[in-house]
Formats: structure tokens, sequence, C-alpha cells
């Protein structure tokens, strides 16, 4: 086989190497379709963008000492459902315009939640007291 053959295809097999790898990991450190998001006390997650294939999953871990939780909302009801969760003591699940999360997560504990949100861009915040005030929050990416 000819130099320049074998160039061309190297050329393209290291391209889709690439090109999986940055697909593959959607976007948080996750693998196979999926993401894994940190809370920390510092009152950020960690990675605070991430993306993910429809029905993808998001694993959570709450690295702090504090508990944290995950809620997916469209971006124009975060405000809405931080309020709403705040008055149920930071718990989110069952109120309105939740899509994915909710539940309180001890520290040092963690939930795999599977998205089934439509392709879009969507906020993730904690509703625990104070915390989405003080900005944590992220970009979940839905592909």
């Amino acid at each position: 086989m000819n130099l320049k053959v074998r160039f061309w295809r190297l050329s393209l097999a290291l391209a889709g190497a690439v090109i999986l790898a940055a697909c593959g990991g959607g976007g948080g450190g996750g693998t196979g379709g999926g993401a894994t998001i940190n809370a920390l006390d510092t009152l950020k997650f960690d990675p605070a963008t991430a993306s993910i294939p429809t029905g993808g999953q998001v694993t959570i871990k709450n690295t702090g000492a504090q508990q944290h939780n995950w809620v997916l909302v469209s971006t124009d009801k975060a405000d809405a459902v931080a309020a709403a969760a705040l008055a149920k003591g930071g718990d989110a699940t069952g109120v309105d315009g939740v899509l994915a999360g909710g539940k309180l997560i001890a520290a040092g504990g963690s939930e795999t939640l599977t998205v089934s949100a439509p392709a879009g861009s969507y906020t993730y915040l904690c509703t625990v007291a104070g915390h989405y005030q003080a900005g944590m929050k992220g970009t979940l990416t839905v592909q």
C-alpha cells in the first residue's frame, strides 16, 4: 500500500477517535451516554455544564458535608421551582416544573437519574435553602 494511502487512513482513524472521545463522555465526566456531576459545599456544581443524549443518565454525587439535590428544569422555571421547593424544606420532588431529580441527597450520597427530556438546553439547580440563590446551578444540554 502506498505511503499516501496509509497516511490518510491513519489520519481518518485518529480524527474518528477524537470525535468519539469528545462525544462519548457526555460533557460531564460520564461514559456511555451519561454525565457525572458533583455537588460541592462551595455551593457549586462541578462541572457547571454537561451534555447527554436524549434518555441519557446523570449521576449526582454529593461530595460535600451538607445536604444537596439536583433538579432539572426549563430555564424559565428555575426561580419558580426554587421558591416552591423552599416552601417544602428544599425538597423539589413533586414540584410543578421539575423535569428530573429533586430528592435531597445526604452528604456523601449519590443518585443516578434517567433524563427523558427532549433535545434542548435546561437548567439544573440545588433547591436547598440559599444554595440556588448563591449560584448553585448549571446547564444541561440534551442532544
